[in-house]
């Protein structure tokens, strides 16, 4: 039995049921319990996720714990689970964050941390040794 199965049955939901609630033929579902779940579609993903009660992004780390998954929630405003209070600074964050992290860096909830707070309240020290470092590579 997968592992998603296990859950499934853990909180007694049926295929029929999940099949219905989001208008997925039963023979996807039942062919989705076979595989990997990186390998199901996004509508199957959130179909699961949803009726465990989770984020696709909490699914999959439950189902597959070594893979790593950037985990952004925009009306919450969330980065790894760091709130953002004001929306352009979350914004500016999201934006470095998605960049970088198509670039392979993925970031910790201490990194988002680390983030807001330099956002926040700069580190002159930090910024001038930064700045120091570009200079001397542009030279």
């Amino acid at each position: 039995m997968s592992a998603i199965s296990t859950l499934l049955k853990q909180e007694n939901i049926t295929l029929t049921k999940i099949s219905k609630q989001f208008n997925i033929p039963r023979k996807v579902i039942q062919r989705a319990l076979k595989q990997k779940p990186d390998a199901w579609s996004p509508k199957v993903l959130n179909a699961f996720a949803t009726s465990l009660s989770k984020t696709p992004g909490e699914l999959i780390a439950l189902l597959l714990p070594d893979t790593y998954v950037l985990e952004i929630n925009d009306p919450n405003q969330t980065i790894q689970d760091v709130y953002i209070e004001d929306k352009e600074t979350y914004q500016q964050i999201r934006f470095i964050v998605e960049s970088e992290h198509l670039e392979g860096w993925e970031p910790t909830r201490t990194e988002i941390e680390f983030l807001l707070n330099q956002a926040l309240e700069p580190n002159l020290d930090l910024q001038n040794e930064i700045d120091q470092i570009w200079s001397a590579d542009h030279d």
